[in-house]
């Protein structure tokens, strides 16, 4: 599936046109253009879009329109006709164009303004068909920007167009309510603006994308509660980035493909209902927040029918990622969605460094990294599962780790969950269903008061320590396991002395425990700088001593309270 970089369609010269035939054309302030002599009742069958025609029963038009017209009945389009110098089109209810080879209509040539109230009905729509029924005969309908917004199109149809080009390209944002594009040579419709209230657009057959869309405001005004469906590309094309405004997204019945990415910026706002599927296209960012701008994001998908973002290339690291920025609201919500095939050698899949509210992410076949943590969450966060990543599952800050919500972490090259930086505010460490990671020495302060819960899962990479209560800061530390699910310290080497140990520094309240740990592989496993409880301990094939007492008559209940593997190297020295 391809999908190439579009721009609004401009005409390629000015032509010389004609207005000529019998009379379903009047002016607004003169008679009637020309006389119809020959229609009868039989004129053409306007309600059959493949219908025959009969080009001597129907009034004929072509040329620069610049006054104000009324069409009706059945027209034969023999030339491009052109809409300008501000005039005022109405079409009236069962109107029929059978428009010839390569024609096509412009409202609003060269920046001119224009109005058009084109209102047919459910029984007798306004029809624009080709001569000959087949798709792509006719050129298309260029609705240019300068249109009055109170044009309306309701219950109109376009057959046989898209001749290299879209068979309906929209620029003006007026309403548009029941429009049918049929069988186009091209895309279906392009559009960069509808207004608010346009519904019901319908989108079928089409040689290429359904719809492709160039601005923001086309899609926060899209005209839901049709069809779209069997169009080559059965897809909404994404063609723009930025979103400034307010962005409602509800689910079209067929994915989006987003071909430049999404930068969230000015204050805008982008809002999406269940259901909703995004293609995001090779290398492309979802960016929330872009350069420190606020925004806002509401994502509410639901357990039958999650938001989901793929990609269009389903493998691991095709598109970027999506990355939540510091000044995106707090109020901000992930609930329900899918993340697919994301992430590169340094961006993760997920990066999230807003204190957002995330229920019920999952992220899944990532290249690198899965999620990423940078600020603590919201409230209310809970079950962020990451499957079968290519590379670790998720990094974190350690000032975050007390607001990651548990999941389902399973199937990743590296089932671990990062940890960096340091700790300065009150955290409940607990398992989230993966091992932790200590890439870079960690670190407590400003009298953060720390909870470690049974089961949880320390790994260390080598030469990396953890400190409680770093450059004298206090604090408190209550790291207490159970006999079935103690708290575990350990290495990724298997061998002693493959990384530094716990520090509990002297500024440490002395009501601080560690009960019910096991420690294994380090250089000195615990260092005391301060008396605290420390019982029930196991440990192993340490380097150099098991714990440094802060008291030489702290020796002989720590040795008598805890156990020791008798590796060889001494179990307590002070």
């Amino acid at each position: 599936m391809l999908f190439r970089n579009r721009s609004k369609y401009v005409l390629a010269g000015l032509l010389s046109l004609t207005l000529a035939g019998p009379a379903c054309v009047t002016g607004d302030d003169e008679d009637p253009v020309v006389e119809d002599t020959d229609a009868g009742d039989d004129a053409g069958d306007s309600g059959d879009p493949d219908a025959t025609p009969n080009p001597d029963e129907m009034t004929e038009l072509g040329g620069n329109i610049t006054e104000d017209q009324t069409w009706s009945g059945d027209i034969l389009v023999v030339d491009d006709v052109s809409i300008r110098n501000g005039a005022e089109i109405t079409i009236e209810a069962g109107t029929t164009f059978y428009v010839q080879a390569d024609v096509q209509f412009e409202f609003g040539w060269n920046g001119n303004d224009y109005a058009v109230f084109a209102e047919g009905t459910e029984e007798a729509p306004i029809v624009f068909r080709g001569e000959t029924a087949e798709a792509g005969f006719w050129r298309g309908i260029i609705f240019r920007g300068d249109g009055a917004t109170n044009s309306r199109l309701e219950h109109v149809e376009i057959h046989h167009a898209g001749g290299e080009q879209p068979a309906l390209v929209q620029n003006a944002g007026f309403t548009l309510s029941n429009v049918t594009v049929n069988e186009s040579g091209d895309v279906g419709v392009e559009a960069y603006s509808f207004r608010s209230g346009s519904e019901g657009l319908t989108v079928t057959g089409s040689a290429e994308e359904a719809v492709v869309l160039t601005n923001e405001s086309a899609l926060a005004n899209f005209p839901y509660g049709g069809e779209i469906s069997d169009n080559t590309d059965n897809v909404i094309v994404l063609d723009f980035s930025n979103i400034t405004t307010e962005v409602n997204v509800q689910d079209p019945g067929v994915s989006f493909v987003v071909a430049e990415g999404l930068s969230g910026r000015d204050g805008g706002a982008f809002n999406v209902s269940e259901g909703v599927e995004f293609l995001v296209d090779v290398d492309q960012l979802i960016e929330f927040g872009w350069n420190g701008n606020t925004f806002s994001f509401d994502l509410q998908g639901s357990a039958e029918s999650p938001i989901v973002f793929d990609a269009i290339d389903p493998t691991p690291g095709s598109w970027r990622g999506i990355i939540v920025r510091g000044d995106v609201l707090s109020s901000s919500n992930i609930n329900h969605v899918q993340v697919r095939y994301a992430g590169t050698n340094t961006e993760a899949a997920v990066e999230v460094r807003s204190g957002i509210r995330i229920q019920n992410l999952s992220v899944e076949e990532s290249f690198h990294t899965g999620f990423a943590l940078r600020e603590g969450l919201r409230t209310g966060s809970e079950n962020i599962s990451i499957l079968n990543t290519q590379g670790r599952a998720a990094v974190i800050g350690f000032q975050t780790i007390g607001t990651m919500p548990t999941g389902t972490i399973e199937g990743n090259e590296d089932d671990f969950i990062d940890v960096e930086g340091n700790l300065s505010i009150d955290a409940t460490i607990r398992p989230l269903g993966a091992p932790y990671r200590v890439i870079d020495d960690i670190s407590t302060r400003d009298a953060a008061e720390v909870v470690i819960e049974p089961g949880t899962v320390f790994y260390f990479a080598p030469d990396q320590s953890l400190e409680f209560g770093w450059n004298g800061n206090g604090g408190t530390v209550t790291a207490v396991g159970t006999v079935d699910a103690p708290i575990i310290f350990t290495s990724e080497l298997e061998e002693a002395g493959a990384w530094e140990g716990v520090w509990i520094n002297g500024s440490m309240t002395s009501n601080s425990t560690i009960a019910y740990a096991e420690f294994s592989y380090a250089t000195t496993a615990l260092t005391l700088r301060n008396s605290i409880n420390v019982e029930n301990n196991t440990f192993s094939s340490y380097s150099v001593t098991a714990i440094e007492a802060a008291e030489a008559a702290d020796v002989a209940d720590l040795l008598a309270n805890n156990t020791f593997d008798g590796s060889g190297a001494d179990d307590v020295i002070d």
